[in-house]
């Protein structure tokens, strides 16, 4: 995608913003992110701009490149991508595939110290 963090993201809806408005604002991310998202670091980098912000949270996964990067991390984290990765490909249907993705995301946002 476009963005390489949340900070970037939060910029760039910000650019855009009428502030002298204070817009009451709802960002609905979507789709597989190259980055960690967070949301409340979203809410918070937009709030003084504006009225009130809600952000939805419907991203599915991490980027592939991202988690092949992880992979590689001599870290808890790195052992953890690479199982999960690895349970991933070998799921035997998308039910599976995507309940170990999910798994993913929690984990990757508990090491980080976020609320899934």
């Amino acid at each position: 995608g476009p963005f390489s963090s949340t900070a970037e993201l939060a910029a760039h809806v910000r650019a855009r913003l009428d502030c002298a408005e204070r817009p009451i604002l709802r960002v609905i991310a979507r789709g597989v992110l190259g980055f960690t998202f967070d949301p409340e670091a979203l809410v918070r980098e937009l709030g003084p701009a504006c009225f009130f912000v809600d952000v939805v949270d419907e991203t599915e996964g991490l980027d592939p490149r991202r988690l092949e990067d992880l992979t590689r991390e001599p870290t808890v984290r790195g052992l953890l991508a690479s199982r999960a990765l690895r349970e991933i490909e070998q799921a035997p249907d998308d039910q599976r595939r995507s309940l170990f993705t999910r798994a993913l995301r929690l984990a990757m946002s508990a090491l980080e110290g976020r609320q899934p």
